[in-house]
């Protein structure tokens, strides 16, 4: 099994990465493609193509369209993840990186980098709207997977819900 999540920052997609990787019992490989974690050059030279048990995820902005129209075809499975709420995905990613905090809980305070991380979310989500529509692959909403309220909602660090795939 081969499943690939190409999402936008900040949508839960690290905990959804580990929830189906624990779930189907495959190896998480977690932004092979970001210039920053330092996997770009660990995973140069990775075969995909011959690769198994893997579940990979990555963000829409760390390769193109076309690169991702190429690399889905490896996959069993491909999930597109992004927010409804785009506003609170830009203030999470404007939090995250002007605090260099990706991790834990915040309280939103306005931070100088809001207004240009609108416009990458706004950029982001459109190319992955367009991958959605040329592999007719429906969009998945973080609001949908991850809730406080309910009880069926998957949470970071609670993965009580069974069987996401």
């Amino acid at each position: 099994m081969k499943i690939l999540l190409i999402t936008l920052p900040r949508t839960g997609s690290t905990s959804l990465l580990k929830k189906i990787g624990e779930e189907q019992n495959l190896i998480s490989i977690n932004e092979p493609f970001n210039n920053v974690n330092g996997n770009l050059e660990k995973y140069k030279y990775y075969n995909w193509e011959n690769a198994n048990n893997i579940c990979v995820k990555t963000h829409i902005n760390h390769k193109d369209v076309t690169f991702y129209l190429k690399f889905i075809k490896f996959f069993n499975e491909v999930i597109l993840l992004s927010r409804k709420d785009l506003n609170a995905l830009a203030e999470s990613l404007s939090y995250a990186n002007y605090f260099q905090n990706f991790t834990e809980k915040y309280k939103w305070i306005k931070t100088p980098n809001l207004n240009e991380n609108i416009k990458l979310v706004k950029e982001f989500n459109e190319e992955l709207e367009k991958l959605s529509k040329l592999t007719n692959i429906k969009i998945s909403y973080y609001e949908d997977l991850f809730n406080l309220e309910s009880e069926d909602k998957l949470r970071k660090n609670d993965f009580k819900r069974e069987n996401l795939i």
